[in-house]
């Protein structure tokens, strides 16, 4: 399985990042990190994009030895340059990604969406790991793994979370009240459309984005 890694400079992605090597340890890895090109249609100079540049591939640097260090091999790491949540998505699809991990901030501040976090999801067709943890995850090995989903989500991602987890799945309806359970799941499965009704209901756990199939 292919996971992009949305990398910015911030410690909640390279506490996504570890927790990404605990849930997917065989998954190949793209560590990609996007440089807008204009801002407010102004032409950013070549001193503002070394300093990105530069700033981005420290950010990615960190990521790939929290990867290394957890036994993951199979790493690329890229930069796209464009303004656009559908520049990153683009590359995303010319690489057969399978999921695109992503906070929903680069601060601490992760009780709303980012603008361009909220593009991504809207515009995704990949599915989108949510990761909204404020701390370093507290990973226990052999543990069980609670799972809740609504809807009906890709089967490719849950096998592979069940092919290197003992998991317990347990299926949600779209009621208000599902919002009263989060608390013991690790991870929810949930349709976009559902997510996008009411997302901040959902920052408190990590979400698994996908769209759903139109019949």
């Amino acid at each position: 399985m292919k996971i992009l890694i949305c990398t910015v400079k911030s410690d909640i992605v390279y506490y996504m990042t570890k927790f990404l090597t605990y849930l997917f340890p065989s998954s190949e890895y793209y560590v990609v990190s996007l440089i807008r090109t204009m801002k407010h249609r102004v032409m950013m100079t070549k001193l503002y994009m070394k300093t990105v540049e530069k700033t981005l591939t420290e950010a990615q640097d960190i990521v790939e030895a929290i990867l290394r260090s957890n036994r993951i091999t199979s790493i690329t790491k890229d930069i796209v340059y464009g303004n656009k949540a559908q520049d990153l998505l683009k590359y995303a699809e010319k690489h057969a990604i399978d999921l695109i991990a992503i906070t929903p901030r680069a601060t601490h501040n992760l009780d709303r969406l980012g603008r361009f976090t909220e593009k991504i999801i809207k515009e995704s067709r990949i599915p989108i790991l949510l990761y909204t943890w404020k701390t370093d995850p507290i990973i226990v090995k052999k543990r069980v793994i609670n799972i809740a989903k609504i809807g009906n989500p890709p089967s490719k991602i849950l096998n592979e979370i069940s092919k290197n987890h003992d998991i317990k799945l347990v299926a949600l309806d779209k009621t208000s009240s599902t919002g009263n359970r989060l608390h013991e799941f690790d991870i929810i499965f949930i349709d976009k459309e559902s997510f996008l009704k009411t997302p901040t209901k959902y920052l408190w756990i990590v979400s698994i984005i996908y769209e759903s199939i139109k019949k």
